[in-house]
């Protein structure tokens, strides 16, 4: 019983720490985008005047 409890909390942690990574990846995807997407609309803004 206990080697079982012991393998899901490995299991859990190894999990979490695959989503911590993944969040992290998608937290620099956004940044970029917005960045991108900032540079965009300040070079058309430009572009108007």
């Amino acid at each position: 019983m206990e080697e079982e409890t012991k393998l899901n909390q490995e299991t859990m942690t190894t999990m979490v720490g695959k989503y911590e990574c993944y969040a992290r990846q998608l937290e620099k995807l956004s940044f970029v985008f917005n960045y991108n997407s900032e540079l965009r609309t300040k070079d058309e803004w430009e572009k108007t005047i």
